[in-house]
């Protein structure tokens, strides 16, 4: 079993368990106490996936089921949560739904891939003197010969250097080849045996690099186009692109976009151009994964217009909203399974999203953007002139270093703010206003 750069502790078939150091198979079954004696290599890999495809199962179903919190009537009082102390973040939702859907079309790409595997690994310009292979040395490496058969034709034999003799003014090279049988070789017969079986060895390993390499020509234009595609569908400019992370790991970061960027690229308009952004990121093999991701797309536009539009639900659109939620939902667990099941998302499957909705009407219309605007305010005005932000303390005259105002201050500022924003403030000149109309004020 070959290791592969970047696999997972997963039971992936493409890049998981089966792919990791046998190692980490040991440790995993150890910490499961599960008795592995007698078992082979592949069976413990084998056995570990199994204990691993279950333990996602169990979270995968205690993760969609409805949460039992919720009542399916609305207008009942008899629920162990607590309303009051509940918090749906809806202006950040959406945002965040949209960035996993776009972090999923480029996992579709890379599967499990890191920057090396994608863009190759930079090479020194030194080569390295390689040692002779003699004496004890030679135990264990591959050997290979032609011999001709009966009929006249070559046979290739393959073996490895089972003992070594010396003899003093005589050097023996004991082999055994695949089909058992024994040779032993002098100094020149190994030596150009030896060789032989590197040339072939070599052969093998270039036509791996060689498909490396394909695949490298294939996978890194398709993040290109993906990304060019995105930049088109958000108007996001020639400098917004994707980007590697430089720590140990060497994964694609993960896209964040402000949701004013984010909700140009899911529109109903732009979903022929986000049907191409499948074809570039599924493989044309997967005809079937392909065809569930236009219809996922079809089904989140349609769920996410509907769910951020600015007036009331009237007739049965509520209605129709649980159910674009319930088919989105469904098909997101085809395309991605639990790797899409993030905290927003989980919103959408649990349930909750729709019984808020039920309970209080359109939830869009409070997602709380002037507690934002008015956070922005304040960070603006704390962070000025302090080293969080701003200048850094930094100015062209040195001597004067201008400093934020004590907290205090900053407070009453913003508690005035407020005041007069959630209308506060003119219930303190009732007594002056009087009953005069407002167009007199």
């Amino acid at each position: 079993m070959k290791f592969v750069e970047g696999c997972t502790i997963t039971a992936i078939e493409a890049h998981g368990i089966r792919f990791c150091p046998l190692a980490i198979v040991n440790e995993d079954l150890n910490e499961r106490n599960v008795d592995c004696r007698g078992f082979s290599d592949l069976e413990k890999r084998h056995r570990l996936e199994m204990i691993l495809r279950e333990e996602e199962e169990w979270q995968q179903m205690v993760m969609y089921r409805r949460d039992t919190r919720f009542s399916t009537d609305a207008s009942t009082t008899n629920m162990t949560l607590r309303l009051d102390r509940t918090v749906v973040d809806m202006l950040h939702y959406p945002m965040r739904t949209n960035e996993k859907v776009l972090n999923l079309l480029y996992d579709e790409i890379l599967n499990g891939k890191t920057k090396n595997e994608v863009n190759g690994r930079r090479r020194g310009s030194t080569k390295r003197k390689k040692k002779q292979v003699v004496g004890d040395v030679a135990v264990g490496q591959p050997v290979a010969k032609m011999f001709v058969n009966e009929h006249g034709l070559p046979d290739l034999y393959r073996g490895v250097v089972a003992a070594f003799t010396d003899e003093g003014n005589r050097q023996l090279y004991s082999v055994v080849y695949d089909d058992e049988d024994q040779e032993d070789l002098d100094a020149k017969e190994f030596s150009e045996a030896h060789a032989f079986a590197q040339l072939l060895l070599k052969d093998q390993s270039t036509e791996e690099r060689r498909l490396q390499n394909l695949e490298r020509k294939t996978v890194s234009p398709k993040l290109i186009d993906l990304t060019n595609v995105i930049r088109e569908l958000g108007s996001l400019g020639e400098s917004w692109t994707h980007q590697w992370d430089e720590g140990n790991t060497k994964s694609l970061k993960k896209i964040k976009l402000p949701f004013d960027q984010s909700k140009k690229i899911f529109k109903t308009h732009q979903l022929q151009t986000l049907k191409t952004a499948v074809d570039i990121a599924v493989h044309e093999d997967r005809t079937e994964s392909r065809v569930n991701w236009k219809t996922f797309l079809e089904l989140y536009v349609s769920m996410i217009e509907t769910l951020t539009k600015s007036e009331d639900y009237v007739g049965d659109e509520i209605d129709e909203l649980d159910e674009k939620i319930t088919k989105c939902y469904a098909m997101l667990m085809k395309i991605a399974g639990m790797k899409g099941c993030t905290n927003y998302f989980h919103l959408l499957g649990s349930g909750h999203v729709i019984w808020f909705t039920r309970r209080y009407g359109n939830l869009w219309r409070w997602r709380n953007e002037g507690a934002e605007s008015q956070n922005s305010v304040l960070s603006l005005r704390y962070n000025k002139f302090n080293n969080r932000g701003g200048n850094k303390g930094n100015s062209l005259n040195k001597d004067i270093k201008e400093k934020c105002f004590p907290f205090q201050v900053l407070g009453a500022w913003m508690a005035r703010l407020t005041m007069w924003h959630l209308g506060l403030g003119e219930g303190l000149f009732d007594a002056d206003i009087g009953d005069d109309d407002e167009s007199e004020l």
